[in-house]
């Protein structure tokens, strides 16, 4: 069916924002204060597990992109030494949650179906801004299969907190940490 008014003007100003800024932010996209702050909870319980905990977790691969990475392990730019934070990342299906917190794996899939929900009405809003047809984007949404949720989680720097040194800039820009378009 055609889309709606509504429709048609949610999607303009979203075309409108990306060309004159280069990307979207979205809030208030299914995903509300009391679900992220769930989040947030369980997941700063995951990364303050001991170290003989988190070596215990499902470790991330570059087969499955799902799982534990720690502190350093991963590098997006070869010529640096590994990033300062540790991971979890989640997908659609396949993960495994244990050792986790009690609370994080309920958290994590209802973060991750909000998300989904939002993704997809998001899509819906490009194809239409963009004049295709409604489910121009939805064969490539079907499986979700190169989209991540990934729980972060940067700590203090260890050397600055005890000399009292200026603590090392984090380098932002050189990745996202959830990517979907």
């Amino acid at each position: 069916e055609a889309p709606t008014a509504a429709q048609r003007e949610t999607a303009r100003e979203l075309d409108q924002v990306a060309r004159a800024h280069g990307f979207v932010a979205l809030t208030r996209f299914g995903v509300d204060r009391a679900l992220l702050q769930r989040a947030w909870n369980e997941s700063a319980q995951l990364f303050a597990l001991p170290p003989e905990r988190k070596r215990a977790l499902a470790q991330i691969s570059a087969e499955t992109n799902r799982g534990y990475s720690g502190l350093g392990r991963e590098s997006l730019n070869r010529n640096r030494a590994g990033e300062p934070k540790e991971a979890f990342n989640v997908r659609r299906a396949g993960n495994n949650y244990t050792g986790v917190p009690d609370g994080f794996a309920t958290v994590a899939a209802t973060l991750w179906a909000r998300l989904e929900r939002a993704a997809r009405r998001y899509a819906l809003a490009a194809a239409v801004a963009l004049g295709l047809p409604r489910d121009y984007f939805h064969a490539t949404l079907r499986e979700l299969d190169l989209c991540t949720l990934r729980f972060l989680h940067y700590p203090p720097n260890a050397t600055a907190v005890t000399t009292g040194a200026p603590r090392e800039a984090l380098r932002v820009g050189e990745h996202t940490d959830f990517g979907l378009v």
